[in-house]
Parts: C-alpha cells; structure tokens; sequence
C-alpha cells in the first residue's frame, strides 16, 4: 500500500464518520482530543516563552541602567 492509498483510505473513513450521524461523537471526540492537548501544550509553552524572553530583557535593561549609572 503506498503513503498515496494509504492517505486517501484515512480520508475515506474520516468522510464517513462525517456523514454518519450515528453515535459520531465518540470517534471524532477520539480524532480531535490529541490535537486540542497539543494545542493547550503548545500555547503554554508559547506563553513560557514569551514570560521568560521578558524578564530576561528586564534584567538586561536593569543592566544597562546600573552601567550607566557608574
């Protein structure tokens, strides 16, 4: 089976899962939680991010006060 086959099988299925209405909740809930996890991660990680790349020029400005300063 190539990736090509292999890919338009997965889409196959999905687009079933999305015309039958039948007890769907379950398979998408199961489709859709890893990305909304990864989601959640990756916007925590960001806002790490961004916290620690403020108080590090926080003290890089505390720095360059203290230098002029002298």
């Amino acid at each position: 089976m190539s990736i090509k086959s292999g890919f338009h099988a997965m889409m196959r299925i999905l687009a079933r899962f999305v015309r039958d209405q039948n007890a769907a909740v379950l398979p998408m809930a199961a489709l859709l939680l890893p990305a909304l996890i990864g989601l959640a991660g990756l916007g925590a990680d960001v806002s790490n991010w961004m916290m620690e790349r403020r108080n590090l020029q926080t003290a890089a400005d505390a720095a360059a006060l203290a230098g002029a300063w002298e």
